[in-house]
């Protein structure tokens, strides 16, 4: 009898223990919390004075795991709703794409953002901050157990810095021309380097913003000027045909000035 029950008695303590341990782990993870941690870059901040361009900005989201199982990492990192503005009042620049918005950025995940910025001539070289703000909202607490959630909205601000490069800049002056109505002629155009920086294999094209005038046959042509030093200036000029019924006395041309700069790169001026 006392053999039977001893038995009996090991069997039900191998039974028991490993039920008890499960039971134990399960109440362990009750909730799951994090955060998303949200930053701002950009990768090419080089702005050229006289210049409207996109600034490229990278919303980066390294996201922070503070408690519970990873495989429900995503739910709390996650940042949703994102909205981005920038505020450029410490810069010479004008934001055209002041706010924006980009939807959820995953934890681990890159959103890139161009936004248009206007940079006035006379704007002076540096290196500036230029402010960031950032709202989002995300789930801070999940309870996997009942599908309970807490969530949260969140904003922060993040700077960046621009740098305002004054290389070779140039301004077309276009002179009177003899050309007459209904005839041909020619057109001279003083063009000036008005940057820091010597440019070279200058490339300076006119294009008529009118089908009554033509310059060399086309609507648009170009003439070459080897180098131009900071405050040097060259003439040079077109040929030009008005036709003999049109009424305007003056005509919009558009110019653009292909070049090479300091460091050898090829860059490109529209006025």
């Amino acid at each position: 009898m006392r053999r039977s029950a001893l038995v009996v008695f090991v069997i039900g303590l191998f039974l028991v223990s490993p039920v008890a341990g499960v039971a134990l782990a399960q109440d362990g993870v009750k909730f799951v919390r994090g955060e998303p941690d949200l930053d701002v870059y950009a990768p090419d901040p080089t702005l050229t004075p006289g210049t409207t361009t996109q600034l490229t900005l990278q919303i980066e989201n390294d996201g922070k795991m503070l408690s519970g199982a990873t495989s429900q990492r995503a739910v709390v990192t996650t940042a949703r709703a994102v909205s981005v503005e920038v505020d450029e009042r410490r810069a010479p620049i004008v934001v055209e794409t002041r706010q924006t918005s980009i939807g959820s950025v995953p934890d681990g995940g890159v959103r890139e953002l161009p936004i248009t910025v206007t940079v006035p001539r006379d704007a002076s070289p540096g290196t500036y901050d230029v402010d960031v703000e950032l709202r989002y909202s995300h789930t801070y607490q999940y309870v996997p157990q009942s599908g309970i959630v807490q969530e949260r909205s969140r904003r922060v601000t993040r700077s960046i810095d621009v740098r305002v490069e004054d290389g070779p800049r140039f301004e077309i002056e276009a002179q009177t021309s003899d050309v007459q109505v209904g005839d041909s002629g020619t057109l001279r155009a003083v063009v000036t380097n008005v940057g820091d920086d010597p440019a070279r294999e200058l490339t300076v094209g006119l294009e008529s913003g009118s089908s009554d005038v033509t310059l060399g046959g086309n609507s648009q042509n170009s003439a070459r000027i080897e180098r131009l030093a900071p405050g040097e200036n060259a003439t040079i000029t077109y040929d030009v045909a008005v036709t003999d019924d049109v009424s305007l006395r003056t005509f919009p041309l558009v110019g653009r000035v292909h070049f090479t700069d300091a460091n050898g790169i090829r860059n490109v001026q529209e006025d």
